[in-house]
């Protein structure tokens, strides 16, 4: 694979949160030191600057990185909340599949990751985080795992 197919890239997280973000392609410049593309700076003097720890992968490493700084275990809501959040924008994939009727918010969080919202028979609602192409049997696998865990004694 070509290095311009998978360029280094610097990144942190964000302030306060546990999402990371892409601060700028990484790139030596002929002197045996990564720089970053735009502002020519080097690891050090990004982290100077924005005051955070500053860290470098290759891209489709950050990418799995991010993604997965974004995903979240279900959590139970109240049935308001999804029918509020299915009546929000045309969602995406809405059905009734393996006992659950589902559908993923049709705006993402970030590159793959949206939420995804579920509704039991019974009327017990829950939402998370996750790709937005999950299959519906981990939806449901997930699902049944958080009320598994939430059914037990504290």
């Amino acid at each position: 694979m070509d290095s311009n197919d998978n360029p280094q890239v610097f990144y942190a997280t964000l302030s306060g949160k546990s999402v990371l973000t892409c601060i700028d392609t990484a790139k030596d410049f002929g002197d045996g030191v990564l720089r970053s593309h735009f502002k020519r700076q080097t690891l050090e003097e990004m982290a100077l600057e924005r005051g955070v720890e500053i860290l470098v992968t290759d891209m489709n490493s950050f990418i799995e990185l991010q993604e997965s700084s974004y995903k979240s275990e279900p959590v139970r809501i109240e049935e308001d909340d999804f029918f509020e959040a299915l009546e929000c924008l045309p969602p995406m994939r809405y059905g009734h599949h393996l006992g659950l009727e589902t559908f993923r918010f049709a705006e993402f969080l970030s590159g793959r990751i949206t939420t995804i919202y579920a509704r039991e028979p019974n009327g017990t609602c829950w939402k998370f985080n996750d790709l937005g192409n999950l299959s519906h049997e981990l939806v449901r696998d997930k699902i049944s795992a958080a009320a598994a865990k939430a059914a037990l004694p504290a």
